[in-house]
């Protein structure tokens, strides 16, 4: 790769596949998004009555943020359903050649991502990814050892 440039980058649409709200909120994580931040706005907002969903999106790396953040959220808010959906994402590379007689390279990279959506109405839980409000504590009260 040392005769070519890497060039134009281009992220191909993502679309998830879950039955959002009109009135939702898209959280976006980042490298270099701050938790608390991030966290004490979805706070905030989840609060206002008209907002009844919020969406957490991440891709690469970041997605174990992500994850953290949707469970805080959860903790902090018991009545929230889930739907999580996992994909890849592609990503189109363009590198252009230093010399001549060379073609332009394109490569495909498949990143994964994932959304997490969050609601305050009940959700079809027939999609795949569905999680109930308190599903994940009364599973391990029922099998945790009785003392």
């Amino acid at each position: 790769m040392e005769n070519y440039t890497k060039g134009e980058v281009k992220e191909l649409e993502d679309v998830p596949c879950l039955p959002f709200h009109e009135s939702v909120v898209h959280m976006k994580v980042n490298y270099g998004s701050k938790m608390k931040n991030i966290l004490g706005y979805a706070t905030k907002k989840i609060k206002e009555n008209e907002v009844r969903q919020i969406s957490w999106n991440a891709s690469g790396k970041v997605i174990s943020k992500a994850i953290s953040c949707a469970e805080i959220m959860k903790k902090r808010h018991k009545e929230l359903h889930q739907i999580t959906d996992i994909r890849f994402k592609r990503v189109e590379e363009f590198w252009e050649p230093k010399l001549e007689g060379l073609e332009r390279l394109k490569v495909n990279r498949d990143i994964p991502a994932a959304t997490i959506l969050l609601s305050k109405d009940p959700l079809d839980k027939s999609i795949p990814g569905y999680q109930a409000p308190g599903s994940f504590t009364a599973f391990w009260n029922a099998n945790l050892p009785k003392e």
